[in-house]
């Protein structure tokens, strides 16, 4: 693995280290390419568990930056945004490529909804509610050609068993991403910072998910896997080796 393009800060209140640690571990673990992607900064959201104020837009921006410069003879760097999806926000997206403020963007379903300026993670009365919506937000993103990756796509078998449907919905996201030109994440984050425990009668890790994988392999999806680092200790982790 030689290039990793989800990377978050500490802006986002989960993560730890600086900008330049992140650049510094990801060179002595010999990786070509680092692609700097915090949860995405949003205008009028400001009291989030998960992303940083909007007024720290900018100053993320430029330090990707400054840093792309500083190491450009020894990785190259990017910078991105990961985004959930919703409808008043299209825009905003389409101008942070537009006006190349980003050099792509990752489209992250967490289940966040929006409404009167707070953020909210998505309740559900049931699996199949959870998933109907989760699939929703999933086609609207891959069809807006708004973004390059959809990162953990099969993140929803951490709330949810393996049933008819949820083999749907997988078959459904692989053939819409596969349609548009939406490369799918398998991502390692799990690997790295959990355990394997049981859920829905079976022990194993939340994702990635390999009856999800299968499928997508059955589809030819584009793949690439994805550190989702959030210590720079991330890129020298035993839990990589398992991707293998």
């Amino acid at each position: 693995m030689k290039y990793n393009y989800h990377t978050h800060t500490t802006r986002c209140h989960h993560a730890n280290g600086t900008d330049e640690q992140y650049v510094l571990s990801a060179i002595k673990a010999n990786y070509k390419g680092l692609g700097f992607s915090d949860h995405v900064m949003l205008p009028y959201i400001e009291d989030s568990f998960i992303r940083g104020p909007y007024s720290q837009k900018d100053e993320y921006i430029n330090s990707i930056n400054n840093l792309k410069e500083k190491y450009k003879d020894q990785i190259e760097i990017y910078v991105s945004f990961e985004c959930e999806w919703d409808n008043k926000y299209a825009k905003f997206y389409e101008h942070l490529l537009n006006s190349k403020q980003v050099d792509y963007l990752i489209f992250g379903n967490h289940a966040c909804y929006f409404k009167k300026n707070k953020e909210y993670m998505l309740k559900f009365t049931s699996q199949k509610s959870f998933l109907q919506r989760y699939l929703r937000n999933s086609i609207k993103a891959i069809r807006s050609g708004l973004f390059k990756i959809m990162a953990h796509p099969d993140i929803f078998m951490s709330n949810v068993e393996w049933t008819p449907y949820a083999r749907k919905v997988t078959n459904i996201i692989c053939k819409e991403a596969k349609a548009n030109n939406v490369a799918l994440e398998l991502n390692c984050g799990c690997f790295i910072n959990e355990k394997k425990k049981e859920l829905f009668n079976e022990v194993r890790y939340r994702y990635p998910y390999g009856k999800f994988w299968q499928i997508a392999k059955k589809h030819q999806n584009t793949i690439v896997v994805g550190i989702d680092a959030h210590s720079p200790s991330a890129f020298s982790s035993e839990g990589i080796e398992l991707m293998n």
